[in-house]
């Protein structure tokens, strides 16, 4: 049987003060931060207090864990090995985040007027390192987790995992060169989407019948990680039309299922370019 223990903390962040010269450092409680404890015993969570303290009292045994804390506008900290015992109370003292580098910008049309909403992704290399919503005129922040580095930023108003359109008639944009330090502020960055293509057709059986509610998928034919692409279902007439989200180039396309088992159709697509107005 797993018998419950007590974990104890005090979540601060030291505080430089720039009054004088002489900068003294004191500890500032940072109120709902998350924090986490994961270990082969059991796991838990818990959010700080106005104190900065959180108390963890159930569900974990005696035995190593992995502490995961998170607050807006801090790095992450993770502590590994820390060892739990069983009725006994843990006191981690005081953990202390350091600040985080914050991005600010805005995206804009191809025209360079502010468009939003957008969904803006931040990544490191390939990687993604965070995403978030734009306002509705365009303006994003990204200033959680944010470490020194060289960042990419891109936006596009079609959210694939939800497949979901935001505003119609735009290619995903990104701004490259991003540099970030950590405490500090990044301002003024740009991205400005591209003008997407229209991709349109018709499903039909075997026999030319029209085939509704059929998902059409396009995605771009080569590349890793897919911002470009889109969907939209067939109507009555077996007709399909996407208009955003598709940068110029060589796509592929495919129908999906219906879950009532219908067959995968082959589908005739048409490209051009369209004009935004």
């Amino acid at each position: 049987m797993k018998k419950a223990l007590q974990l104890t903390a005090i979540l601060a962040i030291i505080a430089i003060s720039l009054a004088s010269a002489n900068s003294t450092s004191t500890l500032v409680p940072i109120q709902n931060a998350s924090v986490e404890v994961i270990g082969s015993e059991g796991e838990g969570s818990a959010k700080t207090g106005a104190a900065g303290t959180f108390q963890i009292t159930k569900a974990l045994a005696g035995g190593t864990y992995t502490i995961t804390i998170e607050a807006k506008g801090y790095l992450k900290k993770e502590l590994t090995n820390v060892k739990i015992e069983a009725n006994k109370e843990k006191d981690l003292g005081d953990i202390v985040l350091d600040a985080s580098a914050t991005i600010k910008g805005t995206v804009l049309d191809p025209n360079g007027i502010p468009v939003g909403p957008a969904v803006v992704y931040l990544l490191k290399a390939n990687d993604v390192v965070d995403m978030t919503l734009s306002d509705d005129k365009g303006n994003f922040v990204f200033d959680t987790d944010v470490r020194t580095g060289v960042y990419s930023v891109t936006a596009a108003t079609y959210y694939i995992e939800e497949m979901r359109e935001f505003k119609e008639g735009y290619a995903p944009g990104t701004a490259a060169g991003v540099t970030a330090t950590a405490g500090s502020v990044t301002a003024g960055v740009t991205v400005r989407l591209g003008v997407s293509g229209i991709i349109s057709g018709r499903v039909t059986d075997e026999q030319g019948n029209p085939v509704r509610n059929i998902l059409v998928m396009a995605y771009p034919a080569q590349q890793d990680r897919a911002f470009s692409g889109s969907s939209a279902f067939t109507n009555d007439n077996g007709e399909y039309r996407m208009a955003s989200n598709l940068a110029p180039g060589r796509c592929s396309s495919r129908p999906g299922k219906e879950e009532r088992g219908l067959p995968t159709w082959k589908v005739r697509l048409n490209l051009w370019k369209s004009r935004l107005r």
